[in-house]
């Protein structure tokens, strides 16, 4: 074979390569998302790395505990969150498969608060002056 003709090849299968992954990632996102529209647990996550790629999107590294089980997950966030490493927030999770999660950086968590093992049904309302959770 002419070396035109395998660097088209070659060419094709890279080009072909990234869009069957763009989709898959894609596919990966929208099941996620729908699996936490479905079926939401809350717990506590906490940011372990906050990092931007030379082009990339800030992202952040978090960790967070069920049933005794540590997991870790990242997601890409707003750039104004850059301070949150080794700050606690609030996350909500899928019961069923809980590495389907998102980190709610909006909702910072008091150091005083400590998850249940299985976390919240609901995510609870808090008396920041009485360091209590509201029935």
């Amino acid at each position: 074979m002419n070396l035109k003709l395998l660097n088209k090849i070659a060419k094709t299968i890279f080009i072909t390569g990234g869009v069957i992954m763009i989709i898959l990632g894609i596919k990966n996102t929208i099941r996620i998302e729908r699996e936490l529209a479905e079926e939401t647990r809350f717990t506590i996550g906490y940011v372990i790395k906050w990092y931007q790629g030379a082009k990339g999107k800030p992202t952040v590294n978090y960790s967070y505990t069920i049933e005794r089980k540590n997991y870790e997950s990242s997601e890409y966030i707003k750039s104004g969150y850059k301070k949150s490493v080794g700050k606690r927030y609030f996350l909500k999770y899928y019961p069923l498969n809980p590495q389907n999660s998102k980190l709610l950086l909006d909702d910072p968590v008091p150091d005083w608060l400590k998850a249940p093992p299985n976390g919240w049904a609901e995510m609870p309302k808090l008396d920041m002056e009485n360091k209590r959770i509201l029935e």
